[in-house]
């Protein structure tokens, strides 16, 4: 499709096209892709000066397939932060994408997990940060939560874990794209968001002068400034110690002028032998984070009962076939859905692909649980669990 029919596309949902983007973000625009064009998949993965530093961007594309992740897709976004760690530089994701795609199941899911591990992994060794630029939905919003910094813009940042209308069919409730994850309810209500703009062009300049202040990674430490110029100290507390000052004119007496940054701190980390059963339902983000092979477990058991897939049957069915059932006679459109709905749930319960691809390890029966957990654990001791060596880990996962 002609460019300018996508850059045209994304301008009338407010959005800059992905180009756009990243010759605002690089130095004088100038980049280079890590991928060839035919194998980006919906995200572009460059690298280049910001700020006159080496950094790497994976940057999703609404305009391919809604900017959704599949297998080739999070290969690619896992590649940029393999370079990162490796090359010890700033990692910057820009999420523009509706989610999982959903025909690829669980080995979509899996690049998920491997995308959470890298976050892990390169936490307090390199900067890690997130702009918000359009949606950012189900198991895409898991890895903004856990990199340094995030960045949104007003009425274009959208992130949640369930969307609006998977909401109204399972608890009845309806609620706006806004209300759910809008920019104000991550800068303003849970603290989610570290930075809000008004317009993608500012959010960007944002996060070039937030890689100028920031060191490459942990060790490279930060060389002094000359250019900032050193404030005049005119801070005065109110006379009446009950009444109210406005901190940040303090900070703007104090810091070199332009340095200031107000962020969020906060980082823990444990080594742990780490196990899994599943014992019914696994579906999309709770699969990959309720302690999967992706995220690190040495050994996933399942129950025969298991179901692993991107969401439930209805939701599933009713994404992928709704406009389809719409326009079905009434008594077709039944049974076609709940034809759907069995194909489905059967592709859920059958693990032969998981223990394939080594995801799960062992399928046993409930009965067998506490034996194949003591086996497992009589040896898992025996595991080295050194990780990365670097400055501070991120949350325990």
């Amino acid at each position: 499709m002609d460019e300018n029919v996508l850059v045209e596309k994304q301008h009338k949902k407010g959005k800059l096209y992905t180009r756009e983007r990243l010759e605002l973000l690089f130095d004088n625009g100038v980049y280079s892709e890590l991928t060839s064009e035919e194998n980006r998949d919906g995200v572009w993965v460059c690298t280049g000066e910001i700020a006159g530093k080496k950094a790497v961007v994976a940057a999703q594309d609404f305009t391919w397939k809604g900017g959704s992740l599949g297998r080739v897709h999070g290969r690619n976004i896992v590649m940029a932060q393999d370079y990162a760690i490796r090359k010890k530089i700033p990692f910057i994701c820009i999420n523009d994408s509706g989610g999982t795609r959903v025909q690829e199941g669980i080995g979509a899911l899996a690049y998920y997990g491997e995308i959470f591990r890298k976050n892990v992994q390169a936490s307090g060794l390199i900067p890690q940060i997130c702009a918000v630029l359009g949606p950012c939905a189900g198991g895409a919003a898991y890895s903004p939560a856990i990199m340094d910094f995030i960045f949104t813009v007003r009425n274009i940042s959208q992130m949640y874990i369930t969307g609006p209308k998977v909401i109204k069919e399972v608890i009845g409730e309806t609620v706006t794209m806004e209300e759910l994850g809008g920019s104000r309810i991550h800068s303003h209500v849970n603290g989610n968001a570290d930075f809000e703009y008004d317009s993608e062009t500012e959010c960007l300049e944002g996060i070039r002068h937030l890689v100028e202040i920031l060191p490459r990674n942990y060790k490279s430490g930060q060389k002094a400034e000359t250019s900032y110029k050193v404030p005049s100290f005119h801070f005065q507390l109110p006379d009446n110690p009950r009444r109210v000052y406005d901190v940040h004119e303090l900070i703007n007496c104090v810091f070199d002028e332009g340095s200031f940054i107000e962020v969020k701190k906060g980082f823990a980390e444990a080594s742990v032998p780490k196990g899994n059963i599943i014992i019914r339902k696994a579906f999309g983000g709770a699969y990959i984070a309720m302690n999967s092979k992706h995220l690190g477990a040495e050994e996933v058991f399942a129950w025969p009962t298991a179901e692993i897939a991107v969401m439930g049957a209805k939701s599933a069915v009713s994404l992928l076939y709704g406009k389809k059932i719409k326009d079905m006679p009434q008594d077709q459109a039944k049974v076609f859905y709940d034809e759907k709905v069995q194909e489905y749930t059967q592709m859920a319960s059958d693990l032969k692909f998981g223990l394939e691809q080594g995801y799960i390890d062992h399928v046993i029966h409930p009965e067998e649980t506490r034996k194949a957990l003591s086996d497992w654990l009589r040896t898992s001791g025996h595991v080295s669990r050194r990780g990365i060596r670097k400055k501070h880990g991120d949350i325990p996962l």
